[in-house]
């Protein structure tokens, strides 16, 4: 694979290579292992969901990456492994909100998927806003938050 040659020319064969590249950390080899069989494929799901993870995480195209795997969620029907995977890209883009609506649709269609449920646990349960009625992200929310915290009241 290093020398850019792939060993079977078929999508399927290339699709389990990206997956093993990117277990063992070669990233770089995963992308374009990932963008052949999508070449050979472009209207699996499985395929453009993976290429868009790995465009994310490797290359850091976000929004790329963010497009690809939302054409994928589109087209593979809210497939749990699609939609772990796009709610990953949102984790990576400091996206918590999103990336927690789409692990619990995979959950709804997929309850016992791990990966959907490792990372939906790892996330966590957020507090709801000192102050309802505001936005989370309002200023006069973020300070009573902190001093709440600070003063171990939540």
């Amino acid at each position: 694979m290093m020398d850019g040659r792939y060993p079977a020319e078929s999508a399927d064969s290339l699709f389990g290579m990206a997956r093993e590249l990117m277990a063992s950390g070669k990233g770089l080899d995963a992308v374009r292992c990932a963008e052949k069989a999508v070449e050979l494929a472009p209207d699996n799901p499985a395929y453009v969901s993976l290429l868009g993870l790995l465009i994310a995480r490797e290359r850091g195209q976000l929004k790329r990456g963010l497009e690809l795997a939302h054409q994928a969620v589109e087209r593979g029907e809210r497939d749990p492994d699609l939609c772990l995977n796009l709610a990953s890209i949102y984790v990576k883009a400091e996206r918590r909100d999103e990336a927690v609506r789409w692990i619990d649709a995979g959950l709804e269609r997929a309850p016992a998927h791990e990966g959907l449920r490792d990372t939906r646990k790892k996330l966590g349960v957020r507090r709801p806003p000192v102050l309802r009625f505001l936005p989370r992200n309002h200023p006069v929310n973020k300070m009573l938050g902190l001093m709440a915290r600070r003063l171990r009241l939540r």
